[in-house]
């Protein structure tokens, strides 16, 4: 591994900023909806939602406008845990 990334396939892949992207989602939702956002991930992650009740209880939260966002913050996650 470099300090920069990981070598993975022949490919490097960099860490990426997940600050950053919080902060997108932030700025996005305002501080109650974001709160409510965190805690439908913290749930799915913790097993207490299936894939179809996060997106039942997410996407209100984030509206259609902010999926990509929250695909780029679960992206970035698994690219990061490499």
């Amino acid at each position: 591994m470099s300090e920069s990334g990981v070598v993975v396939g022949g490919m490097q892949l960099k860490r990426v900023d997940l600050l950053g992207i919080r902060k997108r989602i932030g700025a996005a939702l305002g501080q109650e909806k974001l709160r409510k956002y965190w805690d439908i991930l913290k749930r799915f992650t913790q097993f207490k939602l299936s894939k179809i009740e996060l997106d039942a209880h997410a996407i209100p939260v984030l509206g259609a406008e902010n999926v990509p966002l929250h695909n780029e913050l679960i992206r970035s996650i698994f690219q990061n845990a490499l």
